[in-house]
This record gives C-alpha cells, structure tokens and sequence, in this order.
C-alpha cells in the first residue's frame, strides 16, 4: 500500500495538468520521490484484479495470445487474455518459458 485514494487522488488528478512536483509538496506535503512514486504506481495493477474483483465473474471460455515486441532493442512477447471484445490482462515477458520472468503487468 502506498496511500490512501482520499490522500492522494487530488494530488494525482493535478499532475494531469502538468503541476509540477513542487507544487503538489507545497499544498499537500511529502517529497517529490513519494509523489513520482505515486504517479509511477497506477500502472502496477493488474486488469483482472482491478476489474474483476469476484473470480466467479469470469466468463468460462477465456482466450490468450502472445505477441513480438521491442523494448529498449530488446525482443519481448507481450502475452494477453481477452474474452469476446475484452482485454482481462496483458504481461510483457522476457521470453516464453513456463517460468518466464515477468517485465510489466499491465
């Protein structure tokens, strides 16, 4: 956990605006790293987990797919789990083992 929604959403909802980060101190406290980390951390989630919080309302017939990609010149395969016109989740990983190391959950 790094904050709560009431804590931080106003903060968060400036930086779309481009506020810099010394402003966000000046009106709600903390340092620039706690807010660069804030507004680093909304991508970590995973899309089953925020969109889906009851397994029991996943749909039953679930497709994946992987496909190539580059980051930094690097090939990775970016895996995804879709349903009809759904995205359920998206990782990008190194290689396509079993045990692949995962780079990003989106």
């Amino acid at each position: 956990m790094t904050g709560l929604v009431e804590h931080v959403e106003n903060a968060l909802f400036l930086r779309k605006f481009s506020v810099r980060f010394w402003g966000l101190i000046h009106v709600f406290g903390r340092n620039s790293m706690y807010w660069f980390r804030m507004e680093q951390s909304l991508e970590r989630n995973s899309l089953v987990g925020t969109t889906i919080p009851n397994p029991q309302q996943l749909p039953q017939h679930l497709s994946s797919d992987e496909k190539h990609s580059w980051v930094s010149g690097k090939k990775v395969y970016v895996a995804t789990t879709v349903e009809q016109q759904c995205i359920f989740g998206v990782s990008i990983a190194e290689n396509t083992g079993e045990k692949s190391i995962i780079i990003r959950m989106i």
